[in-house]
């Protein structure tokens, strides 16, 4: 057989125009990714999300060459991206990569991104395993400046680490001050890990000079059932200079009060 039209048409191709190689998949998703239609960039951020996709139940594995490509122009995405449908898009693809940590952008947007805050909270979640001990300060200082929506998302994220929360809690319940919203979500958040520690540090919220806040945290220990939890410390604000503190601790003790100004004094049996 003779080979020599083959080199000779090979020659050319190269001496011409080059012999283009097949399109490599993350090349071309990287051109849709900067696409200047938003669906483009979303169906971009959706297909990246599924390179080499670990199957559901694996857990965390070294990344292919592929999906660290992938990592990087998700990444972009999430920061950069102008459209909030693609930020969040992006920021749920790399959760399916579950990549090993840290991942700033994640937690920035949680922060940051009002309308995919959610969105961002899950794919953090997914990627923690390995690196929650990066994401804790960063998440705890952004809970008290967050948008109600975004609180949830943090308190959510926040509360699945357990008594590891706590140290990075502390300067914030010092600055709870008349902030209610706060003081409500620190609360959510120490209910929701449930340990000795966190309901030692939920009490201090009824030690708040503000009497609104004490008295939502009363309202909330009473609507959780939690009373006994907190029984010594309600205890004291028998005496809490506010007549209404001092009617509701009554009311949760089951004590009674004929005048609320004065001194409570035992139900008849």
């Amino acid at each position: 057989m003779n080979s020599w039209p083959l080199v000779l048409g090979l020659a050319a191709c190269a001496i011409t125009q080059g012999c283009e190689k097949p399109a490599n998949r993350i090349d071309v998703l990287g051109k849709q990714a900067r696409a200047l239609d938003p669906i483009e960039r979303l169906r971009a951020a959706g297909d990246l999300g599924r390179v080499d996709t670990p199957q559901p139940g694996v857990g965390p594995v070294d990344l292919t060459p592929d999906q660290r490509r992938a990592v990087q122009l998700l990444r972009a995405m999430v920061s950069d991206d102008r459209d909030a449908r693609v930020r969040g898009a992006a920021a749920e693809a790399l959760g399916r990569l579950r990549p090993p940590g840290p991942w700033p952008e994640l937690v920035q947007c949680v922060g940051r991104d009002v309308e995919v805050s959610c969105r961002c909270y899950g794919a953090l979640r997914a990627v923690t395993d390995r690196a929650a001990p990066y994401y804790l300060p960063d998440l705890v200082a952004l809970l008290p400046e967050a948008a109600a929506d975004q609180r949830l998302c943090i308190s959510a994220a926040l509360g699945d680490f357990g008594n590891a929360v706590l140290p990075y809690l502390e300067p914030w319940l010092r600055r709870v001050d008349a902030d209610t919203d706060l003081a409500y979500e620190i609360q959510t958040l120490l209910e929701k890990i449930g340990t000795h520690e966190a309901a030692a540090m939920e009490a201090r919220l009824l030690e708040n000079p503000h009497r609104q806040v004490r008295g939502e945290v009363l309202i909330r220990i009473k609507e959780s059932r939690r009373v006994e939890t907190f029984r010594a410390t309600i205890e004291k604000l028998l005496s809490d200079p506010d007549p209404f503190i001092r009617s509701y601790a009554a009311e949760m003790l089951g004590v009674s009060v004929t005048d609320p100004d004065g001194p409570p004094q035992s139900e008849a049996p």
